[in-house]
Parts: structure tokens; C-alpha cells; sequence
């Protein structure tokens, strides 16, 4: 217990750091480049990042389950899991590669495809030898390799904030290096270079070396093994990238389109961190509760009831509060003297509620992986996806960006309401609503509260007031209930 409690406190500081840095990067970016800059850079990430699945194909986990099981084989399964990788990273970048050019891109935007789609392979190389971390139960390592990874990546600010403008200097001050689009994204790709080499020598020196043995038998085990919930992975990463790549060829404002609903979208996906870390916790456990027969009056439903129950508490007026504060947040973080009311401002209102339903869907989605219905969560995701499609074809063309973060909620919507119904109907019930009606009622004071001060007060004030409201009202429930008792 020592051991999961340090890896996971090591793991959950390494990435809420990882998350902070960037969304502070999220802050910085648009005071550097312009719109159309800031739009290429969004679409490419979001593009590569969405393609990269393809090479990644869902091994890591079965390949730190096999290195777990068998430590002694660390090196003959590293070796295979590597072969297999660089294989399908050369087949996925010539994707990446024809299909930017497809799209009609402009030369630049390609050219930011090419650089980020080779960080993307960078980092998915990087994955193999981090498996042996996680295998090993020394998280550590990997904390150590994502903060260097993201403290490079934001350095160049931290140097340009010093020095002033936006160039790097040599001695006498000549200028080395203009900072725009290109040098950021090869900031990032030798970040990921560092990254690589790091993760590759800590495996080297503590857990395990690189040999050429390469095994048949090993390699239809890993591909066994991957491809049952590779494609529910591939539906969901690709779900969370294709309105932003869908955004540049369908809005009528194009590129900067992409600009505005990746700053509110990067926005809403950072509070995610909370019921990923969570429910990341909470999984094992689950798979253990699982084992017994009894889902009704069960651990399972004790686990699944308490981590919705929480999620649904914090959700519910993290998005309210986001919806209503929407014009105070987005003049803090942005300046209004390119991004008017009309441009962030209706997608992180939207985009709000779609984020509280991530909350509730990392529930859902935790609880299937836990139950090993693979089949019912690749249907789910595969058919949210098609659904979205469908969504953004129509709403994109019409409402720009609005559209997007539109087709966004309706989908967290439908992934809500079957995800849900399944679970209920097949696995185990909630067995407790009140929650529900206690923390709809705290939250609608907390939001009246917020709808009269909104534009009286500083947003520094309102949150903690908002929150204080909140928590008071939620503490009063549960004393009266406990008095009761």
C-alpha cells in the first residue's frame, strides 16, 4: 500500500505540475503569435496528436502487464514492444505527411505537421522504455521525465520575458534566434529528443537493456493483447481531436476559428486532470472489487457510487461557476484587444458543461475497463465519434467555433446517457441519489450568488466567495443529516 500511495503521489504532482505548465503556456502563446499562427499551431497538434494513435495501437498497457508478471523477460518484451513501434511510426508519419498535404494546407502549417508529428513519434518511442517504470512500481522515473520534458518546452518564455522582445541574444546583443511558430514547435520536438534519451538511459541503468532478439511468438501476444481496446482508444482519442482539425477546412473564419476554441478548449480539458487522477487511482481497485460475484450490495457499487458521487459534487459547480464567469476569465487570462466577446468567449461558456460531463464520463468509461467489456466500450466510443462527425459537418459551417463546442456537449450527452444505461441495467445501480438534488440546490445559490457579483467584484474574490457558498451549503446537508441519524 506504501508503494501504490508514493507512486501515485509521485505520478499525480508530476502531472498536475505538467498541467499547470500548460496552461501557462495556454496563457503565453497568444501574446507571441497571432491568430492565424496560433490557429496552425492548434490544428497540427491537434492533428498529429489524433494520428499518432495509429503507431501507438493501445501496447503500452498489455506491455507493462507482461513486464509485471514477468520481470526477467523485461528485455526480450522492451526489445519486441520497440520493433513493433518504429514500424508502425514509419507508417504513421508518411500518413501524417500525405495527409496535411492533402488537406490543402498552407506550406507552413505542413511544415509545423512535419515538425510536430516527429515530436509525436518522439514521445510514442519514449512511451516504450517509460513502460518499464510502471512495471518496475517506480513512477519517479517518469515524473522525472515529464517535468524536464515541459520545463524545456516553456524555458524559451521564461528567457524572452528576461531579455525582453522576441529574440534570443548573443554576446554584444546580435540577435541568435527569432521566436515564432517553427522555433516553438522545435522547441518542443527537442524537448521530446531530451525526453527520449532521459527515459532511454534510466531504463539502461535500473531496469532493463536493449538486445535484437526479436520474437514472433512475443509479437502476436502484444497484438493480441492490444487490439480489443486499441480501437475504443482510437474513437476517443480521435473523438477529442477531429472537431479542431474539422474547424480549419468547415468554419468560414478559418484558422482563427481554431485559435479561439483551442484557447477555450485547452482551458476546460486542464481541469480534467481531477477525475483522471482520481478514477486512475480508483481502477485497480475496481478490477479487485470486481472478482465477487455479488454486484448488488458490493464493494463495486460502494467504489462506483462514491467516485460518481464525487465527481457529480465537483463538477456541477466547477461548470456553473465557468459558464457564468466566462467574459471575467477570458479578460484575465486573454487581452481584449484581440479577443473580443465574440471569438473565446461562446466556446468556454459551451465548453463548460461539456467539461463537467468528463467528470461524469471518466466514471462511466473507468467502470467498463474495469469490467473488461471491451466490446460495449470500443461500440460506445465508435459511435459517439460517428455522432460528432455528424454533429460538426452540420453545426460547423453555420456556427463556427459555437458549432464545435456545441456538438461537443451533445456528444458528452450521448456518451452520458448510454454509458450510464448500460451500467445500470448490466453491471450495478447508484445506490444513492440524494446528492444529486443537495448539490443542484448549493449550486444554484452559489450561481445566483455569482449572476449578482459577476460585475461588481474581481474574479479573485468571487471564486473563493462562490466556492465558501458551495461547501457550506453542501456541509449543512450532510450535518443535518448526521444529527438526524
Amino acid at each position: 500500500m506504501a508503494s501504490i500511495i508514493k507512486n501515485t503521489s509521485a505520478l499525480f504532482i508530476a502531472h498536475f505540475i505538467v498541467r499547470v505548465i500548460s496552461f501557462g503556456l495556454l496563457i503565453l502563446l497568444p501574446r507571441y503569435l497571432n491568430e492565424i499562427e496560433l490557429g496552425a499551431y492548434f490544428w497540427a497538434a491537434a492533428f498529429t496528436n489524433m494520428m499518432v494513435i495509429f503507431a501507438e495501437l493501445g501496447m503500452q498497457t498489455p506491455l507493462i502487464r507482461e513486464i509485471t508478471i514477468a520481470p526477467a523477460k523485461a528485455q526480450i518484451y522492451i526489445s519486441n514492444a520497440l520493433a513493433m513501434r518504429l514500424i508502425l511510426s514509419v507508417i504513421t508519419l508518411a500518413m501524417m505527411v500525405s495527409i496535411a498535404n492533402l488537406f490543402g494546407s498552407p506550406q507552413e502549417t505542413v511544415q509545423i505537421v512535419y515538425i510536430l508529428g516527429l515530436s509525436e513519434i518522439v514521445y510514442s518511442i519514449a512511451q516504450i522504455f517509460r513502460s518499464t517504470f510502471r512495471a518496475f512500481e517506480e513512477m519517479k522515473f517518469e515524473a522525472l521525465v515529464v517535468l524536464t520534458e515541459r520545463v524545456l518546452v516553456i524555458l524559451p518564455f521564461i528567457i524572452i520575458k528576461k531579455i525582453g522582445g522576441n529574440f534570443f541574444y548573443v554576446g554584444g546583443g546580435t540577435p541568435l534566434l527569432e521566436f515564432n511558430l517553427k522555433t516553438f514547435c522545435i522547441t518542443i520536438l527537442t524537448a521530446r529528443v531530451v525526453h527520449l534519451f532521459l527515459s532511454f538511459g534510466i531504463m539502461e541503468g535500473k531496469f532493463a537493456q536493449l538486445s535484437f532478439k526479436l520474437s514472433l511468438g512475443f509479437f502476436k501476444i502484444l497484438l493480441l493483447q492490444s487490439l480489443p481496446f486499441a480501437m475504443g482508444n482510437i474513437f476517443n482519442l480521435i473523438y477529442f481531436r477531429i472537431d479542431t482539425v474539422m474547424l480549419a477546412r468547415l468554419s468560414p473564419y478559418g484558422q482563427s476559428a481554431v485559435a479561439w476554441y483551442g484557447l477555450a478548449y485547452g482551458l476546460v480539458i486542464a481541469l480534467t486532470i481531477i477525475p483522471g487522477a482520481y478514477m486512475g487511482a480508483v481502477f485497480p481497485v475496481m478490477s479487485k472489487a470486481l472478482k465477487k460475484r455479488d454486484l448488488g450490495q458490493s464493494d463495486f457499487q460502494v467504489l462506483y457510487t462514491r467516485a460518481f458521487k464525487l465527481m457529480f459534487i465537483l463538477a456541477l459547480p466547477i461548470s456553473l461557476g465557468l459558464a457564468l464567469l466566462t467574459e471575467n476569465v477570458v479578460s484575465l487570462f486573454w487581452p481584449r484587444a484581440i479577443y473580443s466577446t465574440s471569438t473565446i468567449d461562446p466556446a468556454l461558456n459551451l465548453l463548460s458543461w461539456a467539461g463537467g460531463l468528463i467528470f461524469l464520463n471518466t466514471v462511466l468509461t473507468t467502470v467498463l475497463r474495469a469490467a473488461d467489456k471491451r466490446a460495449t466500450f470500443t461500440t460506445l466510443m465508435g459511435t459517439g465519434l460517428a455522432f460528432n462527425i455528424l454533429l460538426n459537418l452540420y453545426l460547423i459551417p453555420r456556427y463556427s467555433h459555437r458549432g464545435a463546442a456545441i456538438a461537443m456537449v451533445l456528444t458528452e450527452v450521448y456518451l452520458f446517457i448510454f454509458g450510464f444505461t448500460y451500467i445500470s441495467t448490466k453491471l450495478t445501480k447508484l445506490n444513492q441519489f440524494s446528492f444529486v438534488f443537495k448539490s443542484a440546490i448549493a449550486a444554484l445559490c452559489m450561481g445566483v450568488l455569482l449572476w449578482l457579483l459577476r460585475d461588481k467584484f474581481s474574479i479573485f474574490f468571487l471564486i473563493p466567495i462562490a466556492g465558501l457558498v458551495y461547501v457550506g451549503i453542501m456541509a449543512l446537508w450532510y450535518y443535518s443529516i448526521k444529527r438526524k441519524a
